[in-house]
């Protein structure tokens, strides 16, 4: 799996590892903001991260998005799976 993913972050255009790690940490600061969590290194904005905190956020994003992606082709194989195990008995 790991080598999948480094690979996929390889693949993937700085923009868009930028988009998924700001993606991300918008959902982390709406939800310190959500529970009272005011820490200022909590809700501090993209911009002020240092390189490491933006990275691990990218990291995270692409992440998600490569599981979502696997998900996916897990359910169409089921589907297959099924559809042609129809074919065969009708």
């Amino acid at each position: 799996m790991w080598k999948r993913l480094e690979e996929a972050y390889r693949k993937a255009s700085p923009e868009r590892r930028e988009k998924l790690g700001r993606v991300v940490r918008s959902i982390w600061v709406s939800y310190c903001r959500e529970i009272g969590d005011i820490n200022p290194a909590h809700v501090a904005p993209w911009e002020t991260l240092s390189e490491r905190d933006k990275e691990a956020d990218r990291r995270i994003g692409l992440f998600l998005v490569e599981m979502g992606k696997w998900e996916l082709v897990s359910e169409a194989k089921k589907m297959m799976a099924e559809m042609l195990s129809d074919v065969k008995t009708t």
